[in-house]
């Protein structure tokens, strides 16, 4: 199952909240993560993770329609590490 931001939303008014709050907070939060990751720093979620930004080094790779060696250059990715009560969460046996 793949959970878009308006199924977010739904989930959200699902707990009481409403849906124009809902949609507005959902907004707001990956606002605040995409700028801060941006400008390089971390976003710490007590029980969920951390976001991120990390430098891929620039390498040499082959084309593979040409066959020709090529440099991919440097360039920023973003990283996620979850936190312990996320794996543990994620990890649990059902009973």
């Amino acid at each position: 199952m793949v959970i878009r931001k308006k199924d977010m939303a739904r989930l959200i008014t699902e707990k009481g909240v409403d849906p124009k709050d809902a949609t507005a907070m959902v907004d707001k939060v990956l606002d605040v993560i995409t700028e801060s990751v941006a400008n390089g720093d971390e976003v710490r979620l007590f029980g969920f993770g951390t976001f991120l930004s990390k430098v891929r080094p620039a390498r040499e790779a082959r084309n593979p329609q040409t066959g020709e060696m090529m440099t991919i250059a440097e360039k920023k990715v973003v990283a996620f590490r979850a936190a312990k009560a996320f794996t543990d969460k994620l990890n649990a046996k059902e009973e």
